[in-house]
């Protein structure tokens, strides 16, 4: 019986040792390459590309409104892009709105998180549409740093 847990024993670790697997228990061990239980190849470099992820978001200004305590959204933009037209700009998701804007003009508005569907009118004809999403990555709209952004063309 001992026999046949050290040969499985010396199994176990030689398929350990094939295949890649490393140990590891701490972060600290991990970090500095002391490793104390399974991982794969893979696993680790999954694990260290998640962690820099969530730094990197950590690290993003987020810019949202609380009004009594409730969360209003995040904030972004809708931008008429057009230098003679007046568009309305009408918007679906979490939240619905409706916008007219004049040539050139752009307001910010916080909008709940999700995804929108947005869609742009010129005399009542639709003439243009846009999905964008209301969400905590930051993005940049001629400078400014916003969550989310609806804009005509032309």
């Amino acid at each position: 019986m001992k026999n046949k847990i050290t040969v499985l024993a010396i199994m176990v670790g030689l398929l350990a040792l094939v295949s890649g697997c490393a140990l590891y228990k701490s972060e600290r061990q991990y970090d500095q390459g002391e490793w104390k239980g399974w991982a794969g190849g893979e696993e680790v470099a999954r694990t260290k590309q998640d962690k820099l992820a969530l730094a990197k978001l950590q690290a993003t200004p987020v810019q949202t409104l609380v009004t009594n305590g409730v969360s209003q959204g995040y904030l972004g933009v809708i931008a008429n892009m057009s230098t003679y037209r007046r568009l309305l700009f009408k918007y679906i998701g979490p939240e619905t709105g409706i916008e007219y804007l004049g040539p050139g003009q752009q307001i910010e508005k916080y909008l709940l998180p999700g995804q929108y569907q947005g869609e742009i009118f010129y005399g009542g004809e639709k003439v243009g549409w846009l999905t964008f999403k209301s969400e905590p990555v930051v993005k940049t709209f001629f400078g400014r740093q916003v969550h989310w952004m609806f804009f005509s063309e032309w």
